[in-house]
């Protein structure tokens, strides 16, 4: 749960280096990316928030990409309509080769099948 900059510049280049140095080819890296393509971006906002803050408590204090210190928080892009290739193009020029998609659209509504349909034209 982290954002293509974090990826980047430490994640990608970290592993990448580690295989290397062991003599073993460049590694596949995979990233989870919350996604929920929607209509009503404030309450897919709401919605994040409270399924992923589990992560703001169970995660360390980490360093941003610029250095500082911060409380480590889930990132995720705001979703609507034709913004999601964005955040997949940023996972990708990071370095990130296999992405998972993790949808949490709610279960009612239409924007479940909005996001299915969206992940599903990224293969």
């Amino acid at each position: 749960m982290t954002g293509p900059a974090t990826l980047a510049d430490h994640v990608v280049p970290t592993i990448t280096r580690a295989a290397a140095e062991a003599g073993r080819p460049a590694p596949r890296i995979g990233a989870g990316l919350p996604v929920c393509v929607t209509d009503d971006v404030d309450a897919a906002r709401e919605r994040a928030a409270a399924v992923f803050q589990v992560y703001g408590r169970s995660r360390p204090t980490g360093r941003c990409s610029t250095g500082k210190a911060r409380p480590a928080r889930p990132t995720w892009p705001s979703w609507r309509r034709g913004v999601g290739a964005g955040a997949v193009r940023a996972h990708r020029r990071a370095g990130v080769t296999d992405l998972v998609g993790v949808e949490f659209a709610s279960h009612k509504s239409p924007d479940r099948a909005r996001t299915r349909e969206f992940l599903k034209s990224l293969v």
